[in-house]
Parts: C-alpha cells; sequence; structure tokens
C-alpha cells in the first residue's frame, strides 16, 4: 500500500493483497500502463513479491482484468471497449455472481457476461430484480463507484457465532433480524445508508436461503 501511495494519493484497499488506485492526474510518472509497470517493478524489487494489475476506466473491469492477468500479468481494458473485453467471459467472472445466481442465469440460457449485457433492461430486472440491475450495469461495464480511500469507512457490519452449528430457521431469523437492528442503528448515527451493492447482497442471500 506504501509503494501505490507514492504513485497517487487516492488507493482503496480491498484486502490484505488487494487495492485500487485512481492514476487519474499523476502523468508525472507516466501513462497508466507505464505506471502500472512501475508498481509491478518495485513490488518485486523492495518486496520479492509479483503482482498482477488490470487497468480500465470503472473499478469492476479494473478486477476482473486483474482477475485474469494472475498471477503476474498485466491487463489493459481501453476506455469504450468495457463491454467488447467482458462479452466472451463467464458469467461467474462477474463480482457478485455466485453459485445460486450463476445456477438460475444458466438455467435461462445465460453463461457468459455478454449473454447477460445483451438483455433488455426491463427483461434483466424481471430476472434478476430490482438490487440485481448491479449486475446487469457491471455486465455492460458501466460502474459508478468512486474509490474510497484509506480511512474512509468502507463497511458496516455485525456478526456473531453460534455454539453450535444450527438449521433451525426461526433462531437463524431472529439472529438476522437482530443484527440488522444493530446494523441499522450504526448507519443512522453515522447518517449513512446501504448501497445497492448491499441491497444485492442481501437478495443473493434471500435466494440461497430459497435454494437451501
Amino acid at each position: 500500500m506504501a509503494i501505490l501511495a507514492d504513485f497517487s494519493p487516492s488507493v482503496e484497499p480491498g484486502g490484505l493483497d488487494e487495492a485500487y488506485i485512481d492514476v487519474t492526474g499523476c502523468d508525472i510518472f507516466g501513462s497508466p500502463h507505464q505506471i502500472a509497470v512501475k508498481i509491478k517493478e518495485r513490488i518485486r524489487k523492495e518486496l520479492d513479491l509479483i503482482a498482477s494489475v488490470g487497468i480500465a476506466s470503472c473499478k469492476v473491469v479494473a478486477k476482473i482484468a486483474s482477475d485474469l492477468s494472475k498471477p503476474d500479468g498485466l491487463i489493459e481494458v481501453a476506455a469504450g471497449k468495457e463491454k467488447q473485453f467482458l462479452a466472451p467471459l463467464p458469467i461467474n467472472r462477474l463480482p457478485g455472481v455466485g453459485s445460486k445466481t450463476e445456477e438460475a442465469l444458466k438455467t435461462l440460457g445465460i453463461t457468459t457476461i455478454g449473454q447477460l449485457a445483451a438483455l433488455p433492461a426491463e427483461t434483466a430486472r424481471r430476472i434478476l430484480g430490482k438490487s440485481g440491475m448491479v449486475l446487469y450495469r457491471h455486465a455492460n461495464g458501466i460502474d459508478n463507484r468512486k474509490l474510497e480511500p484509506s480511512g474512509e469507512t468502507k463497511s458496516i457490519s455485525r456478526e456473531t457465532t453460534f455454539a453450535q452449528d444450527t438449521r433451525d430457521l426461526r433462531v437463524i431469523d431472529a439472529i438476522l433480524r437482530y443484527l440488522c437492528e444493530r446494523v441499522s442503528a450504526e448507519l443512522r448515527q453515522e447518517n449513512k445508508q446501504a448501497d445497492a451493492l448491499a441491497n444485492a447482497a442481501l437478495d443473493a442471500a434471500s435466494e440461497e436461503e430459497k435454494g437451501d
């Protein structure tokens, strides 16, 4: 993260070994491609690690490009070519498409990101639901999320661990409601609200309950 911060002040950690970096206005270090090469070289030289890089105009396409370039590659998706890049990829390459969603889409003959993107918007809404429209936009290479630099609150969550595993849906439902109430209370205190991705995650969880 320190190496990334040397190239841009806008860095969003995505875990211990992932991050998004916005190099807009960082031309002093070269083009985005040149910056990526320099970052990879420094990580290799200073940390003896390899890094994969995806370059794109939005987060979801950059993430997919980075995953495809692993373990030590670099893929750049030119602006305006997002849909073309995504189209042939398996639907499960799209972040947010878990096994349940993938199975449901495959029953409709949708196996690639391009097939999902090609659906009429109303058809996609009927299939995925209002919250699932995030997946539809992402399939079309549209992702308006801004980077959240380190230091900003990225998420609010609550969790618990059962002393023993349980399949009692009444117990699970009660605990979920309690945890949701705690998260909602903190959101109100912070004057924040859940975004569409959070709603999509909740919808996916509901679908999994139905499947199980």
